[in-house]
């Protein structure tokens, strides 16, 4: 044995001595070791049933791990078997991506099944590391990477597991968290984007890709947005090939795209671009995109492609130069470049519309000159209008006339001395006839001349009402309607909470009583509601014996915390709601002081919305609560205890207490946990449940259950249970344990299978939700005055909140699809009649269907009398019965 190894070893104990020649450890000792030194071992071998088991495990392992059959064993040449680990020594702790690849490669099973995000996780003790790992491995197409994401149900797996990191952080995190981010959504994307990998309801996890990308984009400070929003584009280029949705979602993700990046933000001009060159493609239409960036600020850079949007088709034009016309009002210093890009355009081929609306537009805007004049109000930007209208526009023969006669009128009605110098003005007979009526209109509405003659925020002009002749007034109130308020005597901070016309009758204004009287004893509900919640607050649970003794002063401290954060919390919505209900009650007692006046309650919403959004303590109390919850469960991971024999036997007492004995069910629960982790850790258990779980598709239920009976005679003697305890707890758990192992052990697990039958269902039962409500047969008690609304927008947006059938795809036993539906019928039971209940449940399956509808139909058909409760099998029923309304299960081809 060499000198470095002893040194090695020596040090890697914790001994000071250099030269002393190792002696063996006891096991006990030796796992405290490896437990603070080496993850791969601890994670590598299980708890050994005695210490010449634990040996022999170490010695195989450790042979399998350096790739040499050679090596010592470690009872009867402990010396030379130290020599061997010191030779391996970086793969016992893995600190680069070499290694973590040849450690993969090396104990990577023939059929990985969850090993990357299972062991291999434990085993490198890093999550940046692992992610950068992985995306190695994928970026080079290395194996045992490759077949192990495209294995059905992997890269399900992955992403769950690694999504929740593409989400804002706060500057608290350094570059490296952010270039770990930016590594994992590339690797999503590029995964996502793979054509060869194939599974169920893929365009759903590319939408909550591309939410989580674009949160990142828009709250990510440094130029890494640029790369988020490069990422956004691939992914989005991807989905438009496999879509199977309507136009309008493809429309809404452009416009996220290009509202996530505002013009301070470095990837605007990227998304600019890109959209303009959507149009060429023909993804959308240059009229959409001109739409799509119209919406919000817009740089200069933006407008410029605004303006190649306008010239390039003439259905965008007329909508360009409407935009651009407003920023050529308001716009102080982009008034100069965007005056030429008007001229341009309207020397291009130009509609019916352009020309009115241009002619409007001139026309109300020296109405704006003259009314600037006399009041000598924004008088530098009234000149810069004058000289680029003179500059840019005096070569366009028909709008030039309409400029001038304009401008003439506007120079007549007085103080306007100074269009002399742009304009030919004077002379009585070259006017404009509708001037006179527009500026008329003008000091009898006294919108905000600030913006006029565009409404405040858009660029549509002030238009006359069909109706009555009078100007349609902005969403925002007027300084003149301020002022008005004021005189009044509305006290100040209750002024944005009214509106003022002249058609208020007594009638309207006791409507918008009571509309505010409603949205106070709704808000009071909600006071009162959470009152209940800080009295019965539903603190976390945790047996205090599955951790060790010097966790749970720790565990208990953070549950502390978080219940005091959640305090401050409820304290906090409580305080601000009924400010909100108190400026509420002031607006109800002005409105029935003054004549005239109408409240607005949308405001009042808004305020109480402001309120939380905008304090910078309730950011930081939110902010906590989420820091506190990783901090504990961050805490409980270190801490649990090891021992799940003992642990099993202290949770199966309180876990009879759930079992529910009239449908023979319990649900999943922290037991199910241990008694996988005993059948997968315990030799005695872990072939034989392995076996039973990659067979138990081919059984029938009865088959299933006698499994499940064998099992349970073993874990009794295993635990020393006595036999009149209930074991019918442990019956349910070993069933379900059986087919979730099964999931991801069998390519042809039934859940996960049908896919294309899946999608047909899918398609058929959007179909089937745009139809009138009253097609399902309800009865028109239940229906009421809501007839003739579409299935899928009366149970989305009805207030009864139905309950919905849609997490069926996230079980994978049937016994638990069955208590998911067992309790929506019951849910229906109580509140419809009888008769109600089948079409109901109709609806609610094709307004919000499970992604493995057919596959769950055909799983309880087979499956679902493992469970004899007739009320269980009502349940059953009632789905099948409901999914071959929309497709007969008998035309499924069986694979």
């Amino acid at each position: 044995m060499s000198n470095d190894s002893i040194k090695w070893w020596n040090d890697f104990i914790g001994v000071q001595a250099d030269d002393v020649i190792p002696l063996k450890p006891s096991v006990i000792e030796l796992q405290q070791i490896l437990f603070q030194k080496s993850p791969v071992i601890t994670n590598g071998i299980e708890n050994p049933s005695d210490n010449d088991t634990y040996w022999d495990d170490l010695h195989k392992f450790i042979m399998k791990l350096a790739d040499d059959q050679s090596i010592s064993h470690p009872i009867s040449d402990f010396t030379s078997f130290v020599s061997s680990l010191h030779k391996i020594s970086s793969l016992l702790k893995i600190t680069n991506v070499k290694d973590a690849i040849l450690l993969a490669k090396r104990l990577c099973p023939k059929e990985p099944a969850d090993f990357f995000f299972n062991t291999f996780l434990f085993m490198v003790s890093d999550p940046l590391l692992a992610i950068n790992v992985m995306f190695y491995m994928n970026a080079e197409n290395i194996e045992p990477w490759t077949s192990q994401i495209r294995y059905p149900g992997q890269f399900e797996k992955f992403f769950d597991l690694f999504v929740t990191y593409l989400q804002p952080t706060g500057s608290q995190y350094d570059d490296n968290y952010i270039q770990f981010r930016i590594i994992l959504s590339d690797m999503i994307v590029s995964l996502l984007c793979d054509p060869n990998i194939d599974f169920l309801m893929k365009e759903r996890y590319i939408e909550n890709t591309f939410v989580r990308l674009l949160n990142l984009v828009s709250y990510t400070t440094s130029d890494a947005n640029t790369v988020f929003c490069r990422l956004i584009i691939k992914l989005f280029d991807y989905y438009v090939t496999i879509h199977t949705r309507i136009e309008d979602d493809i429309l809404v993700m452009i416009q996220s795209i290009y509202t996530s990046s505002p013009p301070s933000k470095s990837s605007r001009n990227m998304t600019t671009e890109y959209i303009y060159s959507l149009c060429s493609r023909g993804t959308i239409t240059h009229r959409e995109a001109a739409i799509i960036l119209t919406v919000g600020n817009m740089s200069i850079f933006d407008i410029k492609i605004l303006y190649y949007i306008g010239l390039d088709n003439i259905e965008a034009r007329s909508l360009v130069i409407k935009y651009l016309c407003e920023k050529f009002v308001n716009s102080k210093i982009d008034c100069y470049a965007i005056g030429p890009l008007i001229s341009d355009l309207l020397r291009r081929e130009r509609d019916k519309d352009i020309n009115e609306f241009f002619k409007e537009f001139i026309t109300k805007l020296f109405v704006k000159i003259s009314v600037c004049g006399r009041k000598s109000k924004y008088v530098r930007r009234v000149l810069s209008i004058c000289s680029l209208l003179s500059t840019y526009f005096h070569d366009l023969d028909d709008i030039w006339t309409h400029i001038e006669s304009s401008a003439n009128s506007a120079f007549l009605t007085g103080k306007s001395d100074f269009l002399r110098d742009y304009f030919k003005v004077g002379k009585t007979e070259k006017t404009n006839e509708s001037f006179s009526k527009e500026l008329s209109l003008f000091e009898k509405v006294r919108p905000l001349l600030k913006t006029y003659p565009f409404r405040q925020g858009n660029h549509k002009l002030y238009e006359l009402d069909q109706n009555d002749g009078k100007v349609r007034p902005s969403k925002k109130q007027s300084k003149s309607t301020i002022k008005e308020l004021k005189e009044m005597g509305i006290p100040d901070h209750l002024i944005k909470f009214f509106h003022i016309t002249e058609q208020v009758s007594a009638i309207s204004q006791m409507a918008s009583i009571f509309e505010i009287e409603d949205f106070i004893d709704n808000k009071r509900d909600e006071v009162s509601q959470i009152k209940v919640r800080m009295k019965r607050p539903k603190l976390a649970k945790f047996n205090m014996d599955s951790y060790e003794l010097e966790g749970r002063m720790p565990i208990v401290g953070q549950v502390t915390m978080m219940a005091r954060n959640r305090e401050k919390i409820y304290r906090f919505q409580i305080d601000t709601i009924n400010k909100v209900i108190n400026l509420a009650v002031e607006v109800i007692v002005t409105l029935k002081t003054y004549d005239g006046i109408i409240g607005d309650v949308y405001t009042l919403s808004s305020e109480l919305t402001n309120l939380g959004k905008f304090d910078n303590k309730y950011k930081l109390l939110k902010e906590r609560k989420v820091l506190l919850r990783k901090r504990c469960e961050y805490i409980q991971n270190k801490y649990r205890c090891k021992n799940y024999k003992a642990e099993l036997v202290q949770v199966f007492f309180k876990q009879q207490l759930s079992f529910h004995e009239d449908v023979q069910y319990s649900s999943p629960s922290s037991f199910d946990t241990l008694v996988r982790e005993v059948l997968s850790r315990s030799s005695h258990f872990k072939e034989r449940f392995k076996t039973v779980s990659s067979e138990v598709e081919n059984k029938s239920a009865e088959d299933i259950v006698l499994c499940a009976q064998s099992f349970i005679d073993d874990i009794a003697n295993y635990l020393s249970l006595k036999r009149d305890s209930n074991l019918q707890v442990l019956d349910v758990v070993l069933i379900r344990l059986f087919f979730e192992n099964s999931y991801y052990m069998n390519k042809r697990a039934q859940l996960a299978n049908y896919q294309e039958y899946n999608k047909t269902f899918i398609v058929r039962s959007y179909k089937l939700s745009v139809q009138p409500i009253e097609s399902l047969g309800i009865s028109t008690k239940f229906i009421g005055k809501r007839r003739g609304m579409r299935i899928c927008d009366f149970f989305r947006h009805s207030e009864e909140r139905f309950p919905s059938v849609e997490s069926i795809s996230d079980k994978l036993c049937p016994l638990d699809i069955n208590s998911l539906l067992y309790r929506v019928k019951k849910e229906l039971e109580k509140r419809v009649d009888q008769s109600d209940i089948e079409p109901i449940f109709l609806g609610l399956l094709v307004t919000s269907p499970p992604n493995n509808a057919i596959s769950a139909a055909l799983s309880l058909e087979k499956f679902g009398v493992i469970n004899n409760s007739t009320l269980f099998a009502d349940a059953r029923q009632l789905y099948i019965n409901c999914v071959n309304m929309v497709f007969r299960l008998s035309n499924v081809k069986q694979v």
